[in-house]
């Protein structure tokens, strides 16, 4: 198994650019230390949502025939990170958003 296919890179690229953008921007936007990964990850989560649900879109798969079999085959766009679609892994970075926020306000 491939770590991506298609453009399923984007999405580490996307969490990957909000770890290191987001404690920076953070002062700048008045933004508490303790909120500062949550709120660049929550921003990471809804683009990587949009960009993924516009790559992975159903209406964007094609039919394909087979010239061997004869069969028709559903060919849809496999923009994934670790064979899970793109747009899936937002709701992974909402996940670790809460625990993040959870945990931030259990500890302080």
């Amino acid at each position: 198994m491939a770590i991506w296919s298609g453009y399923g890179f984007v999405t580490a690229a996307t969490f990957a650019l909000c770890l290191v953008v987001s404690p920076m921007l953070g002062p700048l936007l008045g933004v508490e230390d303790n909120l500062r990964l949550a709120t660049g990850l929550l921003a990471a989560s809804i683009a990587n949502w949009v960009v993924g649900r516009g790559l992975n879109a159903p209406e964007k798969a094609r039919v394909r025939v087979d010239l061997r079999t004869g069969q028709l085959r559903l060919e849809q766009n496999p923009h994934a990170l670790l064979g899970v679609p793109m747009q899936y892994w937002s709701p992974i970075g909402i996940a670790t958003m809460l625990v993040l926020l959870i945990g931030s306000a259990h500890a302080g």
